[in-house]
């Protein structure tokens, strides 16, 4: 049997760790009590009181949304570096991601790519993620695509979906490592069954031209027409060239220019390309 609130708030009280993270989650969650972010954030505030990264990280992630707390990044900055100092691999990512923006504290991307790279080598795939981008848009560090490609291997064997799709596009337009169209695919199509958009996107692509699988249009439309319902420009601009030239669906230059017009500037001004 647990233990009721009335003895978990005696042992809280007494700076028992354990009642401390039971109560804090039952008020974040809501768990036979009424969600209280307040309450929450107060139990997570006598836990960082105690030294213990987890709490401390939580208080931060606290400020940081402006949950049962008044926001401040600043703070959230100041629990994030105690967490992170005390060895938590999330503090350690959140704390790179204040840094690299310099929301909160003074920017300094150098120190944020020390603290992925830490929180990476811990086994956080936003860490490597966020440093393959520092890597790729040349932030920081040298601009390296070959660089980048690793680490966003690295975060998508650990399931970041967005990497997935970043390891994809690479490997199909040759960015960082040399051109593979059929591996592509592979991380493509697993970016793809987790909702990435830009992966729909990138898919129907491949599907529509035939880049690493057999040409097929009609399929390559419809993952154009998924990816512009979560709002790609890229998709719609695609599936405007399909509709101009009739390719995978009945020719109709109406539907295409209004396509195209909703696309917007930005786009890569033919699939192909």
């Amino acid at each position: 049997m647990s233990d009721g609130l009335a003895v978990l708030r005696q042992r809280a009280r007494r700076g028992d760790p354990e009642a401390i993270f039971r109560l804090a989650t039952k008020y974040y969650d809501g768990d036979g009590v009424r969600r209280d972010f307040r309450k929450a954030a107060a139990y997570y505030e006598r836990g960082a009181g105690l030294r213990i990264p987890y709490f401390e990280w939580c208080l931060g992630m606290a400020y940081r949304r402006g949950q049962g707390v008044k926001l401040s990044l600043p703070k959230a900055a100041k629990y994030f570096r105690l967490a992170a100092e005390g060895g938590r691999p999330e503090a350690m990512t959140d704390l790179g991601a204040l840094l690299w923006s310099g929301s909160g504290v003074r920017r300094s991307p150098r120190e944020a790519i020390h603290w992925y790279r830490r929180a990476g080598r811990l086994g956080q795939p936003v860490a490597w993620h966020n440093l393959a981008e520092c890597y790729y848009s040349g932030t920081g560090v040298p601009k390296n695509q070959a660089k980048a490609f690793r680490y966003y291997v690295r975060a998508a064997e650990l399931g970041h979906v967005g990497s997935a799709f970043k390891v994809g596009a690479a490997l199909l337009d040759g960015e960082g490592v040399r051109r593979q169209p059929s591996a592509a695919i592979s991380w493509l199509r697993k970016a793809s069954k987790q909702g990435d958009a830009d992966a729909l996107q990138y898919l129907g692509l491949c599907y529509f031209n035939g880049y690493g699988v057999r040409r097929d249009p009609r399929k390559g439309v419809a993952l154009y027409r998924r990816a512009a319902a979560l709002g790609v420009p890229q998709a719609l601009y695609n599936l405007g060239l399909a509709y101009l030239h009739g390719v995978g669906v009945r020719r109709n230059r109406r539907t295409a220019e209004r396509l195209v017009k909703r696309a917007g500037p930005g786009v890569k001004r033919s699939p192909g390309d």
